[in-house]
């Protein structure tokens, strides 16, 4: 079993000293009273309640096909490709990033734990809908504590938190382990600078003990936006935080269900590295516009057919009039028509449009796409 897995089946009983020190590290977390929870050490806002996908599913269950409708496909090359939407409506697409493997058509098993993707697509949604009246929530980072790059060296933890896999780290590098331990004054299954002891024989003892202001937490998992980069382990995977052990850990981003805890803001003394998978996109102030996400694919093996993907969003307050979404490419010295488009949504609403170009020629092909004051574009390279 990888260590980043593994659960420690024991801990030692919460003395006085820990209870004092987990209620003075509490009086850092503020609830703001608007549904988030200000930690004034890192200058964090987290969201307060740390299942929100859930207690909106149980107001809304259809908000699921309201999240994929709104998402792009989510590119990633750590996965091997696009992670598509499909929109069919059963479990054996769209609702697997959302719902128990196990579940059935009959009674979807819907807990909040979702897969990597699942979760982007969703903080991509609360976005898109301007959540609490903002629209720049993203997913906690992980940085390497020494400022450079990771070390996936598991055996030579020292379980002190100096180390990037070690519980105790309080470090605001890891946001979701410097909040499990600087701002609740949790501790970990394994004791502070000893990895071969645990702390306690009795589970119920240690992890996630104090939850301060915020609600729903679960003892379990949550995801990252950050990529697990160790060259030995197989790609597709993003660090995750778990709430049991209090070690990071990680998830496979397809097949890991987890929970997701959203986040505003830079952490002080902290500046998160830029995943190198896609992040939520900032919805746009008013009006038919498009977000700033496109994409391009290369349909045939000669070089001349694409595809772009373009994410368009009514932020405004009225459906009519239409937009008109004007498309252009270019390959070279040659330039190629793009029928215009009526563009015609719900207010709030997004859709991804599929575009497909014929364009003869060698070379990259570059398309641009304008919709009200918005423009976008994107440079395909051919193969061929």
């Amino acid at each position: 079993m990888n260590y980043l897995s593994k659960r420690p089946g024991a801990a030692t009983t919460l003395g006085l000293c820990a209870v004092l020190v987990a209620g003075a590290a509490r009086a850092e977390l503020q609830d703001q009273g608007d549904g988030t929870v200000l930690d004034t050490a890192t200058s964090l806002v987290w969201l307060k309640d740390a299942n929100l996908f859930f207690t909106q599913y149980q107001a809304n269950p259809g908000i699921i096909n309201e999240i994929v409708a709104g998402a792009p496909a989510l590119d990633d090359i750590s996965t091997g490709g696009p992670h598509v939407w499909n929109k069919d409506g059963t479990l054996t697409d769209i609702y697997t990033d959302f719902v128990d493997s196990n579940a059935t058509n009959a009674g979807p098993g819907v807990d909040g734990a979702m897969t990597w993707f699942g979760a982007m697509a969703w903080v991509n949604w609360l976005n898109a809908q301007n959540y609490l009246g903002h629209n720049d929530w993203r997913l906690p980072s992980v940085k390497p504590l020494n400022g450079t790059s990771f070390d996936f060296s598991g055996s030579q933890r020292k379980c002190n938190g100096t180390l990037d896999t070690d519980p105790w780290i309080t470090s605001p590098f890891n946001e979701l382990s410097n909040l499990f331990y600087s701002a609740l004054g949790n501790q970990a299954g394994k004791q502070k600078g000893d990895c071969d002891k645990v702390t306690s024989e009795d589970p119920n003892t240690y992890g996630l003990l104090n939850v301060g202001p915020f609600q729903n937490f679960k003892k379990r998992q949550y995801w990252t936006a950050t990529d697990y980069t160790d060259p030995n382990n197989a790609p597709g995977s993003a660090w995750t935080f778990d709430m049991t052990s209090g070690e990071p850990a990680i998830g496979d981003k397809v097949f890991s269900q987890y929970y997701a805890l959203p986040v505003r803001g830079t952490a002080t003394g902290a500046t998160p590295l830029p995943s190198t998978s896609p992040t939520p996109t900032p919805a746009p102030t008013g009006g038919y516009a498009l977000l700033d996400t496109v994409s391009c694919t290369q349909l045939d093996a000669k070089g001349r057919r694409f595809r772009f993907d373009i994410l368009v969003a009514n932020q405004g307050a009225k459906k009519k009039p239409a937009g008109t979404l004007a498309l252009s490419a270019t390959r070279g010295s040659k330039s190629f028509k793009i029928a215009a488009r009526k563009v015609l949504l719900k207010p709030g609403a997004q859709k991804a449009l599929k575009v497909t170009l014929r364009a003869k020629g060698t070379g990259d092909v570059v398309f641009k796409a304008t919709l009200g004051s918005t423009e976008v574009s994107a440079t395909c390279s051919a193969t061929n």
